[in-house]
């Protein structure tokens, strides 16, 4: 079930926001709750590779693998995981316009068993803790001009 669906205008192009979104060292600069992540096993990032991401929830560490579902350099990269009974799947889209990139970025959760008692909870902590994720993405990228 789709819990958000956020979008945000860059001036970069697709192949830039994708090399930068998939580049696993800038993740912590921009994705919420991600201190560390990694090829499991090292190697280029594909579909069907697992990203071992280490985050800080309510300052606990957890350490999750995340499969990439969908990896089409530059147009679209999605990655999945399930935690605490609750499957997350996530995509970024990225479409060309003449002033740049609009990218959309949209998470949908799928609760197991009794987590399904839980799901307006879920939808409301999903879509508060990702909606600043791509404006966070965009100035992550401006200071990288810098």
């Amino acid at each position: 079930m789709r819990a958000f669906r956020y979008k945000q205008h860059f001036e970069q192009s697709r192949e830039e926001i994708f090399a930068f979104i998939t580049d696993l060292s800038t993740a912590p600069r921009w994705r919420s709750l991600v201190r560390h992540c990694e090829v499991e096993g090292g190697g280029p990032m594909r579909q069907g590779s697992i990203v071992l991401l280490t985050l800080d929830v309510g300052g606990k560490t957890m350490h999750v693998p995340s499969e990439v579902w969908l990896y089409d350099p530059p147009h679209r990269y999605g990655h999945q995981n399930i935690t605490n009974g609750v499957k997350g799947v996530f995509e970024y889209c990225l479409e060309a316009d003449v002033n740049g990139t609009m990218v959309y970025f949209s998470g949908d959760v799928h609760p197991y068993g009794w987590m399904w008692l839980f799901l307006p909870l879920i939808w409301h902590t999903i879509s508060t803790r990702y909606r600043g994720q791509l404006a966070a993405l965009k100035q992550a990228m401006e200071m990288k001009k810098v």
